[in-house]
């Protein structure tokens, strides 16, 4: 992926598209967006193997959308980042189907989760330094966010589409779960 970007970060810089003092900073953002496709595309895949199309995207696209604002656990490298993604939703997804046979246990985890969210949001990691600035930030983006996705598990719920609605309330719980570790970390160091 390195190789990638680099071809694309000189194929702007050909074009004259950016000066040579952003070649760094254009080859990492190249680099940073390729890597976040793909992880992207390879974890609707296996949500969609797990749960089918539907709940593997709404579950990937959740998840990152409230991660990016919340913070919660981070992996040391790339690599152990994109396993433990892996393992979080192929394990999450595959408790879709036995909470559809409990639904009052699949709005408790959701309320849960957004509990935490609410009182925890955003959690800084010792791989991720945050300001205090870009906590409050934060903080406020991570309460819009979730008032979004409450919103569309309604709607989802309304027209009466199951397994999309545990797979994203699963998302929430997943998300509030990487804070109460990463909180959990923070405070042991």
């Amino acid at each position: 992926m390195r190789f990638l970007s680099i071809k694309i970060t000189d194929c702007f810089l050909r074009h004259r598209w950016i000066d040579l003092d952003d070649v760094e900073v254009c080859c990492y953002a190249v680099y940073r967006r390729l890597s976040r496709l793909l992880v992207g595309a390879l974890l609707v895949l296996l949500g969609s193997i797990e749960a089918g199309v539907l709940p593997g995207i709404c579950f990937t696209v959740t998840f990152l959308f409230m991660r990016e604002v919340t913070g919660g656990y981070h992996a040391t490298n790339e690599m152990q980042c994109v396993i433990l993604s892996c393992i979080v939703e192929f394990v999450l997804l595959s408790l879709v189907d036995p909470l559809l046979d409990l639904p009052p246990c699949q709005w408790l985890i959701m309320a849960g989760g957004c509990i935490c969210i609410i009182l925890i949001a955003p959690v800084n990691d010792e791989n991720i330094h945050l300001t205090n600035t870009e906590m409050r930030i934060n903080a406020q983006r991570s309460w819009l966010r979730l008032a979004i996705i409450v919103g569309t598990v309604v709607i989802f719920n309304y027209f009466g589409a199951a397994h999309t609605v545990t797979a994203i309330q699963l998302s929430v719980f997943g998300v509030a779960a990487s804070m109460l570790v990463a909180t959990l970390k923070n405070m042991t160091t």
